[in-house]
C-alpha cells in the first residue's frame, strides 16, 4: 500500500506553506486538490501560491486546464492516482494539499463519497429551475442524466426537477450516484487506497476570519481587478465559453470562484459609465460580499471535515488512516 501525507483545513490558513515544508523535509512533491487551481492563469482568484514561495518543490495538477472546461471528482480521482504511482515509483512521498475535501476524502478511500461536495448549492438553490416549464425541464434531464429521464414520466414535474438538481448541485447524474450508493452498500466497509497521515491545520473562526478578510484586501491590492476584468474581455471576445444557462452561471466550473460573481455589479456599473461616488460605494459593497462569502466558505470547509472526513477515519478499517490537528490559533 503506498503512503501519502495530506494537508487539509480552510482558506486562509496556511495549508501550501506546510505541504511545501513537509515536501523538503521528507522528498516529497505536491499534488493540488483545490478544484480551482486546476485552471491555467487566474493566480489570485484561486489562490494560488507564487511559484517563488514553493521553494523548488513540484506542484501537480495545477494551470492546466482552460477557464471553460470543468474537472469532475472522478477525473482528479484518476489524475491524482496516477501522480502518486509516479512519485512513489521515485522514492518521494505525495503531499496532497488543497480545500477541496471531497477531492482528497475520494482519494483516500473507496466508496467514501456519493454525490457529496462541501461547497457549492444545495437543491434549495436553484430558483430558476422552478420557474421553467414541466417541458423545459425533462429535455434538460434527457440531456444531462438520460436514465432517470428514461425513468420518469414527461409530466411527473417534482420527480423530474428533483433528479436535475441533483446533476446540478453534485455534478453528477443521479443514476449514477444511485449505481455507486448500491455499490457501496454491498461492499464490506471503507477500504483506504493509501496509508495516510493527514494534518488538519484548524484555528477558530475569531483568529481565522481577521486573516480572511486581509486576504481580499491583499487580493484586490495585487491585481484581483484585472485578472476579472481580462476574464470578462475575453467571455465578451467569444474567446472563453460561460455555461449556457443563467442557473449555472455561477455554479459550475472556475464560475464558482469566489470574487468573480460577487464584484458582478461592480463591473457592470464601471462599464455603464457610472459616476466615481457611486462605483466606489458599490466597490465597497461588493468587496465585503466577497469578503462574507470567503468566510461562509472556510465555515463550510470547517463543517466537511468535522461532519463527513472525521467520521470516515473512524469508520475506515484498520488503522492505516492517522489525523492529527495543528493549532494554528497563535501563528499570526
Amino acid at each position: 500500500m503506498r503512503k501519502i501525507a495530506a494537508v487539509i483545513g480552510s482558506s486562509g490558513i496556511g495549508k501550501s506553506k506546510l505541504a511545501v515544508e513537509l515536501c523538503k523535509a521528507l522528498h516529497g512533491q505536491a499534488i493540488n486538490a483545490d478544484a480551482l487551481q486546476v485552471y491555467k492563469g487566474l493566480d489570485i482568484i484561486t489562490n494560488k501560491m507564487p511559484v517563488n514561495e514553493r521553494e523548488g518543490v513540484k506542484h501537480h495538477l495545477m494551470d492546466f486546464l482552460n477557464p471553460e472546461e470543468e474537472y469532475k471528482v472522478t477525473e482528479f480521482l484518476k489524475d491524482a492516482s496516477n501522480k502518486i504511482e509516479s512519485i512513489s515509483e521515485q522514492n518521494q512521498l505525495p503531499v496532497i494539499v488543497g480545500g477541496t475535501n471531497y477531492y482528497i476524502q475520494s482519494l483516500i478511500w473507496n466508496n467514501s463519497l456519493i454525490g457529496q461536495k462541501d461547497k457549492g448549492p444545495t437543491l434549495n438553490d436553484f430558483p430558476e429551475l422552478d420557474k421553467l416549464e414541466t417541458s423545459e425541464l425533462y429535455e434538460r434531464l434527457s440531456q444531462a442524466d438520460p436514465v432517470m429521464a428514461n425513468k420518469w414520466h414527461p409530466s411527473d414535474r417534482r420527480k423530474i426537477l428533483r433528479s436535475l438538481k441533483i446533476f446540478h448541485q453534485t455534478g453528477q447524474p443521479q443514476s449514477e450516484i444511485i449505481k455507486l450508493q448500491k455499490e457501496q452498500n454491498e461492499s464490506d466497509g471503507l477500504k483506504p487506497r493509501y496509508r495516510s497521515l493527514i494534518f488538519w491545520i484548524y484555528a477558530e473562526p475569531s483568529k481565522l476570519n481577521p486573516r480572511l478578510d486581509a486576504r481580499v484586501d491583499q487580493m484586490i491590492e495585487t491585481g484581483l481587478f484585472d485578472e476579472i476584468k481580462d476574464l470578462r474581455n475575453r467571455v465578451v471576445q467569444g474567446l472563453v465559453k460561460m455555461p449556457d444557462y443563467d442557473v449555472e452561471r455561477y455554479q459550475r466550473g472556475l464560475w464558482q470562484a469566489i470574487g468573480y460573481k460577487e464584484f458582478d455589479p461592480y463591473f457592470n456599473a464601471l462599464e455603464e459609465g457610472k459616476e466615481e461616488t457611486e462605483l466606489l460605494k458599490i466597490k465597497v459593497e461588493c468587496t465585503e460580499r466577497m469578503k462574507a462569502a470567503t468566510r461562509r466558505y472556510a465555515k463550510r470547509q470547517i463543517q466537511w471535515i468535522r461532519n463527513k472526513l472525521l467520521p470516515t477515519v473512524l469508520n475506515s478499517k484498520g488503522d492505516d488512516v492517522l489525523v492529527y490537528v495543528l493549532d494554528a490559533n497563535e501563528l499570526w
